[in-house]
């Protein structure tokens, strides 16, 4: 089945571009399109984008010659088998895109932020303190300031030479 369809195709791109393409062995191809989607495939579920590179090869040069709806008319039964699986494979070409892009415009290292410290109940209890002893000290200077205006707003009694 890929025997024809390899021919057509090689038909097809050496009267396009005016050159003969050598022969090509069907088991060699085969060969290299299961070393390329699995090796990609394994790469690319660690998260390489080299990995997603391999895979994408592996498409742009199967689908057009797996799924060659344009061969067909649209009225017969395999065009549209053939058109939506190689619409399959134009989306998957798309998502490994995306995926590359994404990758690449994500910063290579990533600051970590130190997760915050759990706080023992002696911690939690000396800052309880700490604010408390402050608000004290904050009302004290409040209270010894007021009273020194009212001591400074109060008529002073003068007993002879005696000030009170």
């Amino acid at each position: 089945e890929l025997i024809p369809k390899l021919d057509l195709a090689k038909k097809h791109i050496s009267s396009q571009l005016h050159v003969n393409l050598p022969d090509i062995e069907v088991r060699q191809l085969v060969a290299t399109a299961i070393i390329l989607k699995g090796l990609g495939a394994i790469l690319f579920v660690f998260g390489h984008g080299f990995g997603a590179l391999l895979l994408f090869v592996y498409l742009l040069v199967s689908t057009p010659l797996l799924y060659d709806f344009y061969n067909y008319r649209p009225n017969e039964p395999q065009y549209s088998v053939l058109l939506g699986d190689f619409m399959q494979c134009v989306a998957q070409c798309g998502a490994l895109i995306f995926f590359v892009g994404m990758k690449n415009s994500m910063p290579k290292r990533q600051l970590r932020r130190k997760a915050p410290k759990q706080k023992s109940y002696l911690d939690v209890f000396k800052e309880i303190v700490r604010k408390k002893v402050a608000r004290m000290r904050n009302f004290l200077w409040l209270l010894k300031t007021e009273k020194l205006r009212q001591m400074q707003k109060q008529p002073k009694l003068m007993l002879g030479n005696l000030m009170l």
